[in-house]
């Protein structure tokens, strides 16, 4: 039973949090209705289930993100390209360092819903950097 609360607690916070970011923008994302539908979709929701539609989530946030900060490189003069690059190994040195530690923390905890708060914590540092690369880049453009 103790199991059964658990993984409705963890379904409640996975759903709460996709339309926490999903109202960032009036419609959402499409990658943050792609993952609200397959996490939907499944009848019998498990735990690999809800880790897979998640995993599909973050790996499209980081391809978005990786678009963004390609994008933007490419319109910098070679400056401000220096410093954002540096920027991003600074970034990337706090997302592996968060991620370890959310993972040692939440791998000492008893449960399989542990694993779906790692991606979950995964998912959520990646997209918050996807949209500031892209602010970023339309400030550029309209300071041109």
């Amino acid at each position: 039973m103790e199991n059964v609360k658990k993984l409705f607690l963890l379904t409640m916070l996975l759903t709460y949090a996709t339309t926490v970011f999903a109202q960032n923008d009036t419609t959402g994302h499409a990658i943050d209705i792609q993952l609200k539908k397959c996490l939907d979709e499944t009848d019998n929701p498990t735990t690999l289930s809800m880790l897979a539609c998640t995993e599909i989530a973050q790996i499209a946030w980081d391809v978005k993100l990786n678009q963004q900060y390609n994008q933007l490189m490419a319109e910098l003069t070679a400056d401000e390209r220096k410093i954002l690059k540096s920027a991003q190994k600074t970034w990337l040195f706090y997302r592996d360092n968060e991620l370890l530690f959310s993972s040692t923390l939440y791998n000492n905890m008893e449960g399989t819903m542990w694993e779906l708060v790692i991606a979950q914590r995964k998912l959520e540092i990646v997209k918050r950097r996807a949209p500031k690369l892209k602010d970023y880049h339309e400030m550029h453009e309209q300071g041109k």
